[in-house]
């Protein structure tokens, strides 16, 4: 068996072989370029076996929890963990609106507050304020009027 000059579709790099079927200069290009094919191997699997894919996605979810919240964090709000982590820290365990601590119930659970125009993040919010935000669109003329509304008919 001779050699043979080949060029790496992936890496486009030279590279030598005495093999005349081997295509990639190394494992890794070959898992690079075999990754799309596993994709729809794996697409067609799921398809096929719908209650067992959703069985191991979910017992993967109950079992990696923190994994699930960072992947969550990092697309949604473009936040790692550790930032995460830090603005919890910076605030104190507590809601940037009312104070109250965070816990696990969904009132008090934190939420990242975020510009829906911009993307860009604020605070921590509890539920209930994240919640209240949204329901008033984020307009402030809007809370000014309930703000006028709660002190026109205070019991004091």
């Amino acid at each position: 068996m001779g050699t043979k000059e080949k060029i790496c579709p992936v890496c486009k790099k030279k590279f030598i072989t005495p093999y005349p079927f081997q295509k990639y200069c190394s494992k890794e290009c070959k898992k690079i370029a075999d990754r799309p094919l596993s994709r729809l191997r794996n697409k067609r699997w799921r398809e096929r076996n719908p209650e067992r894919a959703r069985e191991i996605s979910r017992n993967w979810r109950k079992r990696h929890p923190i994994k699930r919240r960072e992947a969550w964090l990092k697309f949604k709000y473009g936040l790692t963990w550790k930032e995460y982590l830090q603005m919890r820290k910076e605030q104190q365990g507590r809601c940037a609106i009312c104070g109250v601590k965070f816990g696990r119930s969904q009132n008090t659970k934190a939420h990242v507050d975020h510009d829906h125009k911009t993307n860009k993040v604020r605070k921590l919010l509890c539920g209930r304020c994240n919640r209240v935000l949204g329901l008033v669109n984020e307009d402030i003329k809007i809370l000014e009027n309930m703000i006028k509304y709660l002190e026109e008919f205070r019991n004091d």
